[in-house]
């Protein structure tokens, strides 16, 4: 299963033990990414993978620039609270993949095939 940040990836559920599971995970999101989809894949046995969204892949990034808050320090925006951190980096954030770079992991993902 291969999927961004979302509540798509609630489907890892029903994943089987041993299955594979890759999370696109934005900038801003790595607490969220843990807690809601790794951290229990893992505990399901299924493995599981994760590949960061480099800031140059986020529309934020070209929105706001490598120095502006948002980018250089996402906890200083999760501290202002879920409504706002949400607005940011969920409903605000688009990716493009660096597919290159993304390759890496689904082979890595296919050796636990």
């Amino acid at each position: 299963m291969v999927g961004a940040h979302g509540a798509g990836l609630a489907n890892s559920a029903l994943l089987p033990a041993g299955a594979v599971m890759v999370q696109v995970a934005p900038p801003g999101l790595d607490w969220a990414s843990a807690a809601y989809y790794g951290d229990p894949a893992r505990e399901m046995g299924v493995q599981y993978l994760e590949y960061k969204i480099g800031v140059e892949e986020s529309s934020l990034f070209h929105l706001y620039g490598r120095d502006h808050r948002i980018i250089a320090d996402p906890q200083s925006i999760l501290l202002k609270g879920y409504d706002i951190a949400r607005a940011v980096y969920v409903d605000g954030q688009d990716m493009k993949i660096n597919i290159v770079r993304f390759r890496e992991i689904l082979v890595q993902a296919r050796k636990f095939l």
